[in-house]
């Protein structure tokens, strides 16, 4: 009887870390797929402002506190070899262990990929 529950509390241990910590990472993966889709594609005639602000949006999309000030952004000329960057940094808290909050830094450099189709992207 002592080992069942010896067991099942190592299970219901591993099964709370795993529901504190598994949700900040995947909203980190969506977050990085956004800001990706972001610097290949700033829109036309983007301007570093602009962008920001758009960074700022997808961030309130993901319950990020992040604002303009934490991002930093650098557009690539039209028709230079150079891509548009995205940086940015932030903490979370994460309570993997009940009673212990850990903070973990999530930093994302994100470089625009190359159109695929030339001149034919929008």
């Amino acid at each position: 009887m002592v080992k069942l529950t010896i067991k099942l509390l190592i299970v219901g241990l591993i099964a709370n870390a795993l529901y504190q910590v598994v949700p900040s990472y995947y909203t980190h993966w969506q977050f990085t797929d956004a800001i990706k889709e972001l610097a290949t594609y700033p829109g036309y005639r983007a301007t570093n402002q602009t962008v920001l602000v758009k960074c700022e949006r997808i961030a309130r999309q993901f319950n990020l506190p992040l604002t303009q000030n934490d991002f930093d952004v650098r557009l690539a000329a039209p028709n230079s070899g150079k891509f548009t960057t995205i940086d940015v940094s932030y903490e979370v808290v994460l309570k993997p262990v009940p009673g212990k909050p850990m903070t973990h830094l999530f930093a994302l450099h994100v470089e625009g990929d190359a159109p695929r189709f030339g001149a034919l992207t929008p």
